[in-house]
């Protein structure tokens, strides 16, 4: 069975439909388009995003947040 997305393409056509509309595959879901990314761009990504939500909780601890508003 094939599933038509709203660009009028069926899942088949377009293997980052299948991730956009939900359905499970083997592949990991991708950016739209069905490119794939490389396997070490990908851990790139996760590492750089731990990386941000890591200062975020550091900068919330510190209270950088009121020291600035008190400042304005």
């Amino acid at each position: 069975m094939s599933v038509t997305g709203a660009s009028g393409t069926t899942s088949h056509d377009n293997p980052g439909a299948n991730a956009a509309a939900g359905a499970t595959g083997s592949a990991p879901p991708g950016p739209p388009g069905g490119a794939m990314i490389p396997p070490h761009a990908r851990l790139l990504l996760l590492t750089n995003g731990k990386r941000v939500s890591q200062v975020v909780y550091a900068l919330a601890e510190a209270g950088v947040a009121d020291v600035l508003a008190a400042a304005s």
